[in-house]
């Protein structure tokens, strides 16, 4: 009877100095650790003040060849749900620094515009745009048989 072993991975959690955030953090160790997502919400804050306390638990799986973050952020009695995809957990992590920053303080966030275009972007599968259709000269019109130009 062979048994198979299976990485259990319990959440770390993470939270400003201030008392502004606290984040419970859950990946796989090729993952950024919660410390790492810790200091990179600091630096991104740059020490500005937060406001009522943001809580949010944040898990990371493999699906396939790429990575799903299921993000919950909870501020009083509001929450908000989101899901993004990358094929790079640490740019996932990274998103996740910048989201709890920007919940804490969206004045004061230092944006870094390549992350702001991933949370831009739409949380499913993609089509490809339609084609652009390619002009097509017009046919040179052979003269007619019996129809001599003069």
């Amino acid at each position: 009877m062979a048994l198979a072993a299976t990485a259990i991975v319990l959440p770390a959690t993470a939270a400003g100095a201030d008392g502004s955030w606290q984040l419970s953090w859950q990946a796989a160790p090729e993952c950024p650790r919660a410390a790492e997502i810790e200091a990179r919400v600091t630096a991104l804050l740059g020490g500005s003040p937060g406001g009522p306390q943001l809580r949010v638990r944040a898990a990371v799986e493999r699906t396939g060849d790429e990575w799903r973050l299921h993000l919950l952020a909870r501020r009083g009695g509001a929450s908000q749900r989101r899901v993004l995809r990358h094929r790079d957990c640490a740019t996932l992590g990274e998103a996740t620094a910048l989201l709890v920053a920007l919940a804490v303080d969206p004045v004061g966030t230092k944006i870094d515009p390549r992350l702001m275009a991933l949370l831009r972007a739409p949380a499913g599968p993609t089509a490809a745009p339609p084609p652009t259709p390619t002009p097509v000269p017009p046919a040179s019109r052979e003269p007619e048989p019996g129809s001599a130009s003069r």
